[in-house]
């Protein structure tokens, strides 16, 4: 019993002794291309702006994202501090397949992998009929049935 309870607590003090930042969206996250979305990394612990490297699709994120991103050197929530963060409001993926995003700030790492779909050029509707039923009872309803399905 006392090593189940010596392995719980090492496991326990590891896990919460290793830092890891977090990513946002999320890993296997499945994104269409052109549609905008917030990208944001959380450090659990205050970093420089200086130590932070992320990488898009093994590019500088920068490039990658087409943005510089806004950082917070220290995220709070009421009186107590979070960590650092950066964020980019509004990124957009041009082209489809699987981005590779790592992070690392300090002792901070984070690898995650995104799949960006395309979708295919569509034709334009050339009519487009937009019926209002107006007035449509139990009765009418029970007519529209019996004459398209019968009795």
């Amino acid at each position: 019993m006392r090593k189940i309870v010596a392995a719980l607590v090492a496991t326990t003090f590891l896990a919460g002794a290793v830092q890891a930042a977090e990513v946002y969206p999320l890993d296997r996250a499945t994104i269409l291309t052109g549609s905008p979305f917030d990208f944001k990394v959380e450090f659990a612990s205050v970093v420089k702006p200086e130590d932070v490297k992320i990488t898009v699709h093994g590019q500088d994120y920068k490039a990658a994202l087409g943005k510089d991103a806004e950082f917070v050197a220290e995220e709070k929530n009421k009186d107590k501090v979070l960590g650092s963060a950066v964020i980019l409001r509004g990124v957009t993926l041009a082209s489809a397949g699987d981005y590779k995003v790592e992070v690392s700030a300090g002792s901070e790492t984070k690898t995650i992998t995104w799949t960006v779909y395309g979708t295919p050029a569509q034709a334009k509707a050339k009519n487009v009929i937009f019926l209002i039923a107006d007035g449509l009872s139990v009765a009418h309803r029970t007519a529209a049935r019996i004459m398209s399905k019968g009795m």
